[in-house]
């Protein structure tokens, strides 16, 4: 979950690029960096470590200010977590500096085929492989290099690019990770989460295999063949930023008290049902949004009367899954972005199968690639282990439940009704546990020195058991299982 940002802008940009190192701490990462240019060319600030320690660091370090930079958290994938593998990377002789999310597949033997020709290597990352490889193919034109380095890629990146003859600009390049582009009157900004860009400017979201200039006056956009292209831009409401803490001690506090309103707003959301019955249903999902398709599979095979499979993303496209025109696939996320869940996207688009998606970001990439989409109104989510995103994609997974049940005569309408009325009582009731916080609090504080947590159910109460378990081990650390009953 690694943290882009970037800019060309009209003042000094390093208050900016830690800002948006500040919002994109929630990813996770270890380590962070930034590089400028600087009235003495590129230089970089990085370190192991939090992004204060950066801070510090960049702050003490004379005459390291520029109008045009990038920066990066880090969440290891190649070598360990050090300064020397924290980004930006340098090519070896200082044309190129990079930052990089995701991960090169055939690193390996890009990284051999630059050593047999003498390059040198200061980390053990991939990224720096790529700065190099740019530094080989350099033409003289950046974006030209560029795109001719990333035609030798495989795997996933989002690369923002600075160039040493080219002072005024950031070069970007996108494939399987996020990156987004914000012009504002300041100055154009690049990120890898709305959130870190500014909020009074149009955004962009980068589609594969485009690549983008920035300078302070505008953004340009062109293709794999290096055609300009015309990018409409995307509102940029939703990123209202949410991004400070409201008086809660954390994000993940006030996410929680959040999960009334995004019910609420959930539960005015359109469901759209199959036109025709499928034949099988396949729920996929990572983490939580794998235990949403685990109590989706219960609800929705009771519902539809057809084979409904929960899966883990990874592993759906390295089955031999039976698929075709008749199977629905639906994929639950809660960014639109998540790797594994794209890649089964365009698995199950390749082999015939219809998709569709609850996600909560609109426009995100598994939103447009789906054939259908239904959205989770839970605004901006911070806190790494979700909370009211998996509240609002369980209403949603509810709310199909119920139109398909109706839809296909297993319920009477006074039933139905009923239903529709307890339903919309959930926001309030979701509101009086929260009610509760003393009560909860002194319970935990029965089990909090405890070394082991088993999480026991039956049916739904599995799924919920399996999510429950997820929670507690991931935010307190202690050891923890979930079992069907």
């Amino acid at each position: 979950m690694c943290g882009i940002v970037a800019g060309a802008g009209r003042g000094d940009l390093l208050p900016f690029l830690l800002h948006g190192l500040d919002v994109l701490e929630y990813r996770g990462y270890d380590s962070a960096g930034a590089a400028l240019f600087t009235d003495n060319g590129i230089r970089t600030v990085k370190t192991a470590g939090h992004v204060r320690a950066l801070r510090a660091k960049a702050e003490n370090t004379p005459h390291f200010s520029g109008r045009v930079g990038i920066a990066h958290t880090r969440w290891a994938t190649h070598g360990a977590p050090c300064d020397e593998n924290a980004h930006p990377h340098t090519s070896e002789h200082g044309l190129y500096t990079v930052v990089h999310n995701g991960i090169l597949e055939n690193y390996r033997e890009l990284r051999d085929m630059l050593c047999a020709k003498g390059v040198s290597f200061r980390s053990d990352t991939d990224t720096e492989v790529f700065a190099d490889l740019l530094e080989m193919l350099d033409t003289g034109d950046a974006l030209q290099t560029i795109r001719l380095a990333c035609g030798k890629l495989r795997g996933s990146f989002a690369f923002c690019v600075l160039y040493s003859d080219a002072p005024d600009a950031v070069y970007c390049a996108k494939r399987g990770s996020p990156l987004l582009i914000s012009h504002t009157a300041d100055g154009t900004f690049a990120a890898s989460d709305r959130l870190a860009l500014p909020t009074d400017g149009a955004v962009c979201r980068m589609r594969d295999d485009e690549f983008a200039v920035c300078t302070a006056d505008g953004v340009r956009f062109s293709d794999a063949d290096g055609n300009e292209l015309y990018k409409a831009s995307e509102t940029s409401a939703e990123a209202d930023t949410q991004a400070d803490k409201a008086g809660f001690d954390t994000y993940m506090e006030k996410e929680m008290y959040e999960q009334p309103t995004a019910v609420a707003r959930t539960l005015c959301e359109t469901v759209c049902l199959p036109k025709t019955k499928p034949e099988r249903v396949y729920l996929i999902g990572c983490g939580s949004a794998y235990h949403t398709a685990c109590a989706a599979a219960y609800l929705w095979e009771d519902a539809m009367g057809v084979p409904c499979i929960p899966m883990l993303a990874s592993e759906f496209r390295y089955r031999n899954v039976a698929l075709g025109s008749r199977s629905l696939v639906v994929l639950i996320s809660q960014s639109g972005e998540t790797a594994d869940t794209l890649a089964a996207l365009r698995e199950a688009k390749k082999r015939g199968a219809r998709v569709l998606s609850i996600v909560n970001v609109v426009g995100s990439t598994i939103a447009n690639e789906s054939d259908d989409v239904i959205y989770t109104w839970a605004g901006p989510e911070i806190a790494v282990a979700t909370t009211k995103a998996y509240s609002t994609q369980l209403t949603i997974i509810y709310l199909f439940a119920l139109y398909a049940a109706k839809l296909m005569g297993k319920i009477e309408d006074s039933e139905y009704q009923a239903i529709i009325e307890a339903i919309r009582k959930l926001p309030d009731q979701v509101g009086k546990i929260l009610e509760m916080k003393d009560e909860i609090k002194e319970l935990a504080s029965r089990y909090a020195f405890l070394e082991h947590a088993y999480f026991i159910g039956r049916n739904l109460d599995y799924a919920v058991a399996l999510e429950a378990s997820l929670k507690l081990k991931a935010i307190s650390y202690l050891h923890s299982e979930a079992y069907a009953a």
